[in-house]
């Protein structure tokens, strides 16, 4: 009987590592600490927070700002977007109160007549402040700018005299003589004068009683007239 022959059967080798190409193992990403990008997420979202901050904010449309009015139907979006003005200020507290006196006097709503009627009551409301405004403007203007009046001076008229004053000397009879001979009146002598000679004017009654009043003070300076008790 023939034996069975026995074949050693070899140990395989050992596998060798398989070789890495370099620029896969370059492409592959450093994957940083959990810590640190959760920390860099916040920087760049506060980053982004700020430059937010610092633009201007955006206005809505006016589109927009009339489809943001809740309760408003469809005709009076379309009214306003096409007058918007009627929505800010003044003009909106009149269009409510025109809109509410055209539905008690029954205008219907939404209709081509209720629209006339707050455009028309609007422009005479606007224009009738417009007028009460620049009257009260006018009246503190014209106050401030009228020229103050200032009260008359009252001046005591001069009465001419009938002779001049010069040299003026006391007369015996307590009057002014003057070296020529000229004798001054005073206001109640004036007076007699006036009333003494009705018939002349009161510039020659005057000049004519200053003459006899001189006369008569020379005389009772020379002594050819005699004074009051002498003999």
């Amino acid at each position: 009987m023939a034996s069975q022959r026995k074949y050693k059967v070899p140990e395989p080798a050992p596998a060798e590592a398989a070789a890495v190409p370099d620029a896969v193992i370059a492409d592959v990403p450093t994957q940083p600490p959990v810590g640190d990008d959760a920390l860099q997420r916040a920087i760049a979202a506060q980053r982004r927070a700020e430059e937010m901050s610092r633009q201007p904010p955006q206005q809505p449309s006016v589109e927009q700002y009339v489809d943001a009015i809740p309760g408003m139907s469809a005709h009076w979006r379309g009214f306003f977007k096409a007058h918007p003005d009627l929505l800010f200020g003044e003009q909106a507290q009149i269009v409510g109160q025109a809109h509410a006196i055209a539905i008690d006097s029954g205008m219907r709503d939404e209709s081509p007549e209720i629209e006339r009627f707050l455009l028309s009551t609007v422009a005479t409301e606007m224009d009738a402040r417009r007028e009460r405004l620049a009257s009260a403007a006018r009246a503190v203007t014209g106050a401030s700018a009228a020229p103050i009046t200032p009260e008359p001076i009252v001046r005591t008229p001069r009465v001419p005299t009938a002779a001049p004053v010069s040299r003026d000397v006391p007369s015996a009879s307590g009057g002014r003589l003057s070296a020529q001979g000229q004798i001054t009146l005073s206001v109640e002598e004036r007076e007699v004068a006036r009333r003494s000679r009705l018939d002349l004017p009161a510039a020659e009654a005057e000049r004519l009683y200053a003459a006899n009043k001189a006369r008569l003070a020379r005389m009772r300076l020379d002594g050819t007239y005699p004074r009051s008790g002498e003999g």
